[in-house]
């Protein structure tokens, strides 16, 4: 081949550099004579795009052949990679492709990688204070002309903006990076393929175009329209099911009841929930699996694990689970609109005994009509949720301070009351017959508190010169005994049944804390969830949510009512937590506190030392809306 074909042969190859350089050094026996001006600047156009990523003649033979020529990665054999603008291949661009034997690239070769403590112990390399080993370069400084260091890697400066500037290479413009690479998407490699961080096309994991998988919990592989799968993870709070990362639909590890027997509880990827049966003798209640609840009073129906009164339960009108919708009461066993407001009591009064029977009526008995305690009252006062009035009844004695509570068989029980003293004397009332009738049992000091537990006694804490005392009362024989068993001292204090058959004391108690007793072992305990300051004389009931209300009262530590509350709080009876609620629109004391229909608490009389007289008002509050009107 003489000098002339060599020269032509290289102006035709001009855009393909490294193989033009090969071919002249095939013709080397004679002196290339200088090319013709257009051949010259062919020739520097062509070495002006084509700028090597490393510098000239920097990249060595591999194995001591030279190299083969590429334009893409896939060009070269496995284990090569593809310098693109100098068109052959090389061992490595990136120390990336290095890195897996512990080596590092240098000028296109893994090799070694040499300690060092100074650039002294480099030779034609400098000592990367960092990383403390030998490398190409450190800073720009270190490369040549027109070459910047990137990863310790001398290679081209941002020499594009376009991949129109890339394409006679085959390549494609890294815009962000200013410059020529083998790709910057997996659609710029082939069918199979995908480009990954070094912007270098590999084989991707193959797989069937459109399919899905999770990887884990919270990771999905989905393969694309060119047969490579991505992985991605879930966004927060997402699973993956099914391929597909997808929101919750249930909380993880929260319960309900799927019937009267299951729990239906949420899986933990909350997309799928497990069902559990409850023990033999027990039923599903709010989720959870409680002891079935024994047999309920005259005029109640168990309900899952509670007695209500299909008559007037809102959540359970005239037949279990049968719930009025918003803006309904139950009356009389149906759904109907709800009835204002309980009307003001036909007498202001204070310090009364309040039994509202499973009808619906409410029973306010006694109480004192002044501020003086020498002013108790003869008569009682009936509220009948049919006609929404007030009835006014006599009593056979007239007594303030009246402690009273519902029995099973319907009648009503009045412990004791007082006249300038407390009397001792017990009465009960006969609802059906309205005939009233005294009582055997004899309760003779005041600072009570009454209640009837799950087995139909009635239990009376407290009293007197001492307030650590149980009594029992047994409506069957009518007759009263002091048990063994003794609680934490209280005055007045207000018993509240709860669904395991415990009696909580709320108020009353000068530690601030809520005494307990259970009637079925006969043992007595403690709550911790007190209320801001020790209070009695307040007014409590436990609503259909389950939670206890605990309304009014006044600042146990002083012997008076002057400071009296207008608070009201809720007990969580599964966390044991205390919650402040909205305040009454004015303080109360010796009032009462009962569940009206549809989510409602009506706070009923007593004294209010704001004013420093005695109410016939009523109030109402609604729990939904933590609102009083």
């Amino acid at each position: 081949m003489t000098s002339r074909d060599c020269r032509a042969l290289c102006s035709i190859c001009a855009s393909a550099w490294a193989v033009c350089a090969l071919l002249l050094s095939a013709c080397a026996p004679k002196p290339i004579p200088p090319l013709d001006a257009a051949a010259d600047r062919i020739n520097a156009d062509a070495t002006a795009d084509l700028t090597p990523d490393v510098a000239a003649d920097a990249v060595p033979d591999v194995g001591g052949d030279a190299p083969a020529a590429c334009r893409v990665t896939a060009d070269c054999g496995v284990g090569r990679y593809c310098d693109a603008p100098r068109g052959r291949c090389v061992e490595c661009l990136l120390q990336d492709h290095c890195a897996a034997d512990g080596r590092v690239c240098s000028q296109g070769r893994c090799v070694a990688s040499v300690p060092c403590t100074s650039s002294r112990t480099c030779p034609d390399q400098v000592c990367d204070p960092a990383g403390m080993r030998c490398v190409d370069c450190v800073g720009d400084v270190d490369c040549g002309a027109g070459l910047v260091c990137r990863s310790n890697l001398c290679t081209t400066a941002a020499v594009c903006s376009s991949s129109r500037e890339c394409s006679a290479a085959g390549l494609v413009c890294d815009a962000a990076a200013g410059r020529c690479v083998e790709c910057v998407a997996d659609g710029d490699c082939a069918m199979g393929r995908r480009c990954n961080a070094s912007r270098v096309c590999e084989e991707g994991a193959t797989c069937t175009p459109g399919t899905a998988f999770c990887v884990s919990q919270s990771r999905t592989r989905v393969c694309d329209a060119r047969g490579v799968a991505r992985e991605a993870d879930c966004a927060a709070g997402e699973s993956c099911s099914g391929g597909v990362c997808r929101a919750p639909t249930c909380t993880p590890g929260a319960a309900s009841c799927a019937n009267a027997t299951t729990r239906q509880v949420c899986a933990p990827d909350g997309r799928s929930s497990t069902m559990v049966s409850c023990a033999a003798g027990e039923v599903c209640d709010a989720g959870a699996c409680r002891a079935e609840a024994p047999t309920c009073p005259t005029g109640q129906t168990r309900c899952g694990t509670t007695c209500v009164s299909l008559q007037t339960d809102a959540m359970n009108c005239g037949a279990c689970g049968r719930g009025c919708v918003a803006g309904q009461a139950c009356v009389a066993g149906a759904c109907a609109a709800m009835p204002d407001d309980l009307p003001p009591l036909n007498q202001a009064r204070w310090g009364f005994g309040t039994v509202v029977q499973p009808d619906g009526r409410i029973f306010v008995i006694g109480g004192y009509g002044t501020t003086a305690r020498t002013s108790a009252i003869g008569t009682f006062e009936v509220y009948d949720p049919a006609t929404g009035r007030w009835t006014t009844r006599p009593t056979p004695f007239s007594l303030g301070n009246v402690s009273a509570v519902g029995l099973a068989d319907g009648r009503i029980y009045v412990a004791n009351g007082a006249q300038t003293g407390f009397i001792g004397q017990g009465y009960l009332y006969d609802v059906g017959m309205d005939r009233w009738t005294t009582s055997r049992a004899r309760v003779n000091d005041g600072g009570i508190g009454v209640a009837r537990a799950q087995d139909g006694m009635v239990y009376v804490f407290g009293g007197g010169d001492n307030p650590a005392r149980i009594r029992r009362y047994n409506p069957t024989d009518d007759s009263i005994t002091t048990q063994v068993q003794t609680i934490t001292p209280v005055r007045d204090p207000l018993p509240v049944l709860v669904p395991d058959g415990r009696l909580l004391l709320m108020g009353g108690d000068m530690s601030n804390n809520i005494p307990t007793y259970a009637p079925a072992s006969g043992t007595a305990g403690s709550l911790r969830a007190g209320f801001a300051s020790p209070r009695a004389a307040g007014a409590a009931v436990r609503a259909d949510d389950g939670r206890i209300y605990y309304a009014g009262g006044f600042l146990l530590t002083l012997a008076s009512t002057t400071m009296s509350f207008p608070d009201l709080y809720a007990l969580d009876l599964t966390s044991n937590t205390m919650t402040a609620l909205a305040p009454m629109p004015e303080p109360r004391t010796y009032f009462a506190l009962v569940v009206r229909p549809g989510g409602r608490l009506t706070a009923i009389g007593g004294y209010s030392s704001t004013t420093m007289s005695v109410l016939a008002s009523t109030r109402t509050y609604t729990i939904a809306t933590n609102t009083w009107r």
